[in-house]
């Protein structure tokens, strides 16, 4: 009888707790199952827009390849509007910035690069935009953009940025500080078992117009 006793008690107590807890269990137990769900139809859904993406992508790059048009555009539109924070959308925005500057429209391509910058983080996609921008700054004249744009690139990445550290400074007429710089990039260049000649020209360019 104690024995029955002692077993009811126990019963009753595990009664007692499952009513005060299993509630908070069961809930529990469901945001769990619910959160595996979630992240596996997130993971398959992000899989799949990855997906489209590159195929969408691929079919920019075949319509790019034979110049600027309105498909293109519209192509490299509906990438950025639909994945804007992926990458196959900055790599869009770089192809029709390309092709902006290929028509002569700097504007447009100023806009496109950009919109890359100031949607990028760390990674090698930013100093490209970077890059560009900068050659566009400079080719219009706009020697203060160029180098404040300069001013804004991850050390990181700065060895890609020597040679237009030197054409930066060719524009102000520094012409020292540019062979320098030109001297470096040739360095660098030839370390990594490029010739570097349109480098070279530069300096040769320099030598003969400069002290």
């Amino acid at each position: 009888m104690d024995v029955y006793t002692t077993e009811k008690e126990q019963i009753d107590q595990i009664k007692k707790w499952w009513g005060e807890n299993g509630k908070a269990i069961m809930f529990g137990l469901v945001l769990g199952l619910g959160g595996l769900y979630g992240y596996r139809y997130w993971e398959s859904t992000r899989l799949a827009e990855g997906q489209n993406a590159s195929i969408n992508y691929e079919h920019l790059l075949a319509i790019a390849s034979a110049g600027a048009s309105d498909e293109a555009t519209d192509a490299g539109n509906a990438i950025i509007a639909g994945y804007p924070k992926s990458t196959y959308a900055k790599l869009s925005a770089l192809i029709l910035a390309k092709l902006a500057v290929d028509v002569r429209d700097l504007e447009e391509a100023k806009a496109r690069l950009q919109w890359v910058i100031d949607n990028s983080q760390a990674g090698k996609i930013k100093p490209i935009a970077q890059t560009r921008l900068v050659q566009i700054h400079l080719a219009e004249g706009n020697i203060e953009e160029a180098a404040s744009l300069l001013a804004e690139v991850d050390p990181a990445f700065a060895d890609q940025f020597t040679e237009l550290r030197g054409d930066v400074f060719l524009a102000e007429g520094e012409l020292d500080k540019a062979r320098a710089k030109y001297s470096q990039a040739l360095e660098d260049a030839q370390e990594r078992g490029d010739a570097g000649e349109s480098i070279q020209l530069k300096i040769d360019n320099l030598s003969v117009s400069g002290p």
